[in-house]
């Protein structure tokens, strides 16, 4: 249902517009005015889609092939659980989060949990007993090379993509 030009005494600023072509639209719950508007519409996003693809293909190395590249490093670096050393369904887990782009695919920044102790173990997992994870790390770790990752952790990433690609790929096993 939409508004025409007949009926303009009827608009009421709360109502919505058409996403499409902006035509007022009586009924709050549409988005579009009609069909050919939604399928014009779909037209474009599928457009900016096939865009976005193509240009994270362009890109070279991605942040997604270097999560993957580093998960795989630290897995075989480390070969086991290193809190219970299991060797089945193992997982690389990020000591300082990923958001800290400055170690995010620093190997130093990686220990290697099964999948248990990494998300599902109510004891102990790095995820949902933190502060068990932290204690953990300490005496698996050591404060002077926690410090050490947390400096590394709260400085500035001053690699390119590339560049960490390069390194990973040199890193010794």
């Amino acid at each position: 249902m939409t508004l025409r030009e007949d009926n303009i005494e009827k608009y009421n600023p709360k109502h919505k517009k058409c996403k499409f072509c902006g035509e007022i639209l009586l009924d709050k719950r549409q988005t579009y005015c009609g069909i050919p508007c939604q399928k014009e519409q779909k037209k474009i996003r599928d457009k900016a889609k096939q865009k976005s693809v193509k240009w994270h293909k362009a890109r070279g190395v991605t942040k997604k092939k270097l999560d993957t590249l580093w998960s795989k490093k630290v897995r075989e670096r480390d070969g086991k659980c290193l809190y219970c050393e299991g060797t089945k369904n193992l997982n690389a887990h990020h000591i300082y989060s990923r958001k800290n782009h400055s170690t995010r695919w620093d190997m130093s920044n990686g220990c290697t949990l099964c999948v248990s102790h990494h998300k599902f173990d109510r004891k102990f997992a790095a995820h949902d007993t933190p502060i068990e994870f932290s204690k953990w790390l300490i005496s698996y770790y050591g404060e002077d090379f926690l410090d050490q990752l947390k400096l590394k952790a709260n400085g500035r990433n001053d690699k390119t993509h590339q560049e960490w690609w390069d390194i990973l790929n040199t890193e010794e096993r």
